[in-house]
């Protein structure tokens, strides 16, 4: 019997079945621009983690939910469908957006533990805690 994760309710049978793959930890939609199929952009790409180039190759990216691979592919396309309201920056992606939209605000909801500076996304700060430990 499998467990409830959460109290969601669903139209139709196929959407919980659907949402519960997100659950399942199985991920069989696999973005092909991070396979190693794509050679070309493997040696053409670098992901910058924590200002050290790590090569795309190490990045594989796994989606429960075929919808959330394609929203994702998006940033392979070019496609920035999504604009700021307050500097009209575009995205690919409308979370992306709701994100970015925090630096306008002035919320800065993340603070160091150590100097007590103050960030507006919880990345930010983790990276800058790095300069505390050497």
């Amino acid at each position: 019997m499998p467990v409830i994760f959460a109290k969601k309710t669903f139209s139709q049978k196929s959407h919980m079945e659907r949402h519960q793959l997100i659950h399942s930890g199985q991920r069989p939609y696999v973005c092909e621009k991070h396979s190693l199929k794509s050679l070309t952009y493997i040696i053409t790409s670098l992901y910058i983690v924590a200002n050290v180039h790590m090569p795309v190759m190490f990045v594989k990216k796994t989606f429960s939910l075929k919808s959330n691979m394609q929203t994702h592919q998006l940033i392979h396309s070019g496609q920035r469908l999504y604009a700021c309201n307050v500097c009209k920056k575009t995205f690919s992606c409308k979370s992306h957006v709701k994100s970015h939209q925090l630096v306008h605000s002035g919320q800065r909801s993340y603070a160091c533990n150590v100097c007590e500076k103050t960030f507006s996304h919880k990345s930010n700060m983790k990276k800058h805690q790095l300069i505390h430990s050497g």
